[in-house]
C-alpha cells in the first residue's frame, strides 16, 4: 500500500490502523496530571486508578501518591493549619472569616471538578498593597497556587493593566464552566448581587511563609510531589467524610451563579470551617478606595481643630478611627491598623473651605498638613 507524503496524519492513521487495532482504541475525554474524585454511575464517589478508566474515558497520570487511609479530621485539620498563616480579612463579632472559607471552597471545587456540575464559580483574591518585586510571593500568589498547582501541574500567572475587575458598565450573565481566578491591589468590584464572583480578601501584607509543623507553605513546596501529596490526600479524606455523612449541604443561603455547584463545596467547607460562609455576600468593603473615604470621615472631626499640622503615631491613628466608627468600616471587626493602610497614597481631606493631605512615612508617623483654603465643602 503506498501512502501520499501529503496525506494528513488522521489519513494516515486511518489507513495504517487494522479493523483489529481500531476496535481496540480507546476513546480518551480527558487527561489528569493527578488521580481525581470521579462519580461512578452506581452513585459512588471513587479516585480515578492510574493509567485509563474505562467508565469515565479519563486517563490519569500516576503524579503524586494520595493516601487513602488519611481521615476526614486529619485531612480538615491539615488544611486548616495551612490556612492558619494567611492574613485573612475577618468578618462578624465572632470572627467568621468568609475570605478562609471561600480560599478553602476554591480549592476543593478544582479538586472535585470530577464530580459537580459543569458550571464553576470566578474568585477574586483582593489585597492591599503590591508586593515588590524582590518579595517573597504574595499570600494571593501562594493561595492561587494551591488551588491549582496540585491538580493541574504548572501555573503561570500574568498581569492586567488596571484596577477594574467583571467590567466598567455592568455585569455580563454568562454560563461559567471553568474556574477562572484573579488577584489584584484594591480591587474596585462592582456591586455583585448574582454571586457571579467569589471574594477572597487578604488585609495584611504577606510576611512569609506559614509553618504548619515542619511544613512552609511556599512555591518550591507545593511544586513537590511531597507537598501535592499531602495536600491532594487531605482533600479526599475531607471529599470521602462528605459523602459518607450524606453529601450535606450548608445551613445557610449560597449566593451563586452555579448554586448546585456552591451548594455542594459548601457543605465540604462547613464541616472543616462551620464559621465560615463561603459563597456569601461581603458583609463590608474592604479595597484602598473605601479606606480613603473612612479616612475622609474620620479625619473631617480633627481637622478644624487643628490649626494645621497634626501628627499622629500609628496606635493614635487607630484610636481615632476607631473612636470616629470607622475601623470596622476599613479594615473588618478584628483588625488593628490595616496594613493596606500604610501602603494607601496620600488623602485630601476638604472641611469647609480648607484643604487637608493626610500622609504618613517610614517611620509610621502619620501627618495632616494644611495645604491650601479651598471652597466649602467635604468630599
Amino acid at each position: 500500500m503506498t501512502i501520499n507524503p501529503s496525506t494528513g496524519a488522521a489519513e494516515k492513521a486511518a489507513v495504517l490502523l487494522t479493523a483489529e487495532d481500531k476496535a481496540r482504541a480507546r476513546e480518551v475525554e480527558a487527561v489528569e496530571a493527578v488521580r481525581l474524585p470521579v462519580l461512578r454511575k452506581s452513585g459512588a464517589v471513587e479516585l480515578l486508578p492510574p493509567g485509563y478508566d474505562e467508565e469515565s474515558k479519563i486517563f490519569s497520570l500516576a503524579g503524586a501518591v494520595i493516601d487513602d487511609d488519611m481521615d476526614g479530621k486529619a485531612g480538615a485539620d491539615f488544611l486548616l493549619g495551612l490556612f492558619a498563616g494567611f492574613p485573612f480579612a475577618v468578618e462578624g463579632a465572632a470572627g467568621d472569616s468568609r475570605s478562609r472559607g471561600n480560599a478553602l471552597a476554591v480549592q476543593l471545587g478544582v479538586f472535585c471538578r470530577r464530580i459537580l456540575p459543569k458550571q464553576r464559580q470566578s474568585f477574586v483574591y483582593n489585597t492591599h498593597r503590591r508586593r515588590k518585586d524582590s518579595e517573597p510571593s504574595g499570600a494571593a500568589d501562594i493561595l492561587m497556587h494551591m488551588a491549582l498547582a496540585p491538580t493541574c501541574g504548572k501555573l503561570i500567572i500574568e498581569e492586567l493593566a488596571g484596577n477594574q475587575f467583571a467590567g466598567a458598565s455592568g455585569l455580563s450573565m454568562v454560563s461559567n464552566e471553568h474556574y477562572s481566578l484573579t488577584s489584584g491591589e484594591g480591587l474596585k468590584l462592582e456591586a455583585d448581587p448574582y454571586g457571579s464572583h467569589v471574594v477572597i480578601d487578604i488585609f495584611e501584607g504577606w510576611r512569609g511563609a506559614a509553618p504548619v509543623e515542619d511544613v512552609e507553605v511556599t512555591l518550591a513546596w507545593l511544586a513537590t510531589d511531597d507537598g501535592k501529596g499531602q495536600l491532594l490526600s487531605a482533600m479526599w479524606a475531607v471529599v470521602k467524610t462528605w459523602m459518607e455523612a450524606g453529601q450535606p449541604r450548608p445551613s445557610y443561603d449560597v449566593t451563586s451563579t452555579a448554586p448546585t455547584t456552591a451548594a455542594a463545596v459548601g457543605g465540604m467547607v462547613e464541616m472543616v470551617l462551620p464559621e465560615a460562609r463561603p459563597f456569601t455576600a461581603r458583609t463590608y468593603d474592604t479595597g484602598v478606595y473605601d479606606m480613603e473615604k473612612g479616612l475622609r470621615l474620620a479625619l473631617a472631626g480633627v481637622a478644624p481643630e487643628s490649626g494645621g499640622d497634626l501628627t499622629f503615631r500609628e496606635n493614635e491613628l487607630s484610636a481615632l478611627l476607631r473612636s470616629a466608627g470607622c475601623l470596622g468600616f476599613i479594615s473588618g471587626a478584628c483588625c488593628d491598623l490595616p496594613t493596606g493602610l500604610r501602603h494607601a497614597r496620600p488623602v485630601e481631606v476638604r472641611v469647609g473651605g480648607r484643604l487637608f493631605e493626610f500622609a504618613h512615612d517610614t517611620r509610621k508617623n502619620y501627618t495632616l498638613k494644611e495645604v491650601l483654603s479651598v471652597g466649602a465643602g467635604l468630599e
